[in-house]
């Protein structure tokens, strides 16, 4: 990336001075910048910043919101803020130590998981199932190409099917969990149970253009057997959890997901709602 001393010079060399203005760039050793430069460093993200606040204050359950928090390092910046009160049209606060409140406030969730009572889904989030194919419903592209034949049902089948578990922008709560049951096959070693995640809510199939292979969750079974399994993903925590119980047995385990390079990235829950408590 260009330094801000070529930054300054280029700009210099766009923009020509008129006689008698205050120059600009590397005068006797210093920096001279003028307000005007440094706000065009900062619009970029300023610009973003504030058309993503305004899409959010557009969403009915924050009709009634009073004010608005600053935190994180760009919380210190006056520009930002300002940019945000004469738009948002409400107060908005900046704690002091702003650079220190996201990560004083994921200790404390560390230590106490009850200070968060909720927070949002960044993603739509989902597996991959089969459902029975409808021709008064899946008679037209895309379907008809995920149409086959299964012989274990005798049926036609609809394969790769995104069967949605969290909604991008979904209210979680931190304990809750989303159940699916199945069953093993005979003599299959494990069952491999894909997490599927998207930027958009109308997926239909994993193989769509936006959804992504976020990781995986592998539970074995044991040889001979070909039990029935609940499985509970606990979606409200920063990690991708699954209790799985064997409903034969009664035996329950608690399983991380793994996550792929993609799954790791992608941030699964943001923006925390504090408990009342």
């Amino acid at each position: 990336p260009e330094a801000i001393g070529d930054l300054v010079k280029r700009y210099n060399q766009i923009h020509k001075h008129p006689v008698g203005a205050k120059r600009t760039g590397l005068i006797k050793k210093e920096l001279v910048l003028t307000p005007s430069i440094l706000k065009t460093f900062f619009d970029p993200v300023v610009v973003k910043i504030v058309k993503h606040a305004v899409n959010l204050v557009k969403k009915p359950e924050l009709q009634n919101l009073k004010h608005v928090v600053l935190v994180g390092g760009l919380g210190q910046c006056d520009y930002l803020r300002a940019s945000l009160t004469k738009v948002l049209g409400r107060p908005v606060i900046v704690p002091s130590e702003t650079s220190s409140v996201v990560m004083k406030g994921a200790v404390e969730f560390g230590m106490q998981p009850g200070v968060i009572e909720s927070r949002r889904a960044a993603l739509t989030i989902g597996v991959k199932t089969v459902i029975p194919y409808d021709i008064t419903k899946h008679n037209e592209p895309p379907h008809k190409s995920h149409k086959y034949y299964n012989k274990g049902t005798k049926s036609y089948c609809l394969r790769d099917v995104f069967l949605k578990l969290v909604e991008r922008g979904e209210t979680v709560r931190v304990n809750q969990e989303v159940k699916q049951r199945f069953k093993a096959g005979n003599g299959v070693p494990s069952i491999k149970f894909d997490i599927y995640g998207s930027m958009r809510n109308d997926i239909k199939y994993i193989t769509d253009p936006m959804c992504k292979r976020l990781g995986k969750l592998v539970i074995p079974v044991e040889q001979g057997t070909s039990p029935t399994f609940t499985c509970s993903i606990q979606v409200g925590f920063t990690e991708l959890m699954a209790k799985v119980k064997n409903e034969d047995t009664g035996t329950e385990e608690l399983m991380q997901i793994k996550l792929n390079r993609i799954g790791e990235n992608a941030l699964i829950l943001d923006l925390a709602t504090p408990s009342e408590d």
